[in-house]
């Protein structure tokens, strides 16, 4: 068992009503890892994958400088949203709930696996909690390595 089997993946959400729930998991298979990281980057696309580099980054620079709302806004006007939104239009959403089914496939929340019906249930009128842990879950696994570069000149070619 290498070190990357036993880490688990650890952080705590609320849900839309406030409730706090415990998710944990670990690091998926290299096999179903890769597959899983190339459809995310083939899915989401240059555009998309390039504007959430840029925000991350804003984001980064905005926390360690301290940045006013003013400064902040100057940031955000660089990036691409529109190149952005057209990449998300030509997503399926029928692949979308069933690649989040496989990204949860080694988490648990509240100790329950997030199976068919724990998922459905979990959440129902709560897609706020479910987008931010199916994020946490991509960070942690590292599925798109290349988010840290994509908004330096050395990330993806430009178009």
């Amino acid at each position: 068992m290498g070190q990357n089997d036993t880490i688990p993946i650890q952080f705590d959400l609320e849900d839309a009503l406030g409730k706090k729930h415990v998710y944990e998991g670990y690091f998926h298979p290299a096999d179903e890892g890769l597959e899983l990281s190339f459809m995310l980057i083939q899915m989401l696309g240059e555009p998309l994958l390039r504007a959430v580099g840029d925000l991350k980054d804003t984001a980064q620079t905005a926390i360690e400088t301290a940045a006013g709302t003013e400064e902040i806004g100057a940031m955000l006007e660089g990036i691409d949203f529109a190149a952005a939104l057209g990449a998300l239009r030509e997503i399926e959403p029928k692949t979308v709930v069933g690649l989040s089914k496989r990204i949860f496939g080694h988490t648990t929340r509240d100790g329950d696996r997030l199976k068919e019906h724990v998922y459905n249930k979990a959440y129902r009128g709560n897609y706020e909690e479910l987008y931010i842990a199916m994020w946490k879950v991509v960070e942690a696994n590292n599925f798109i390595p290349l988010l840290s570069t994509l908004s330096e000149d050395e990330g993806l070619p430009a178009e």
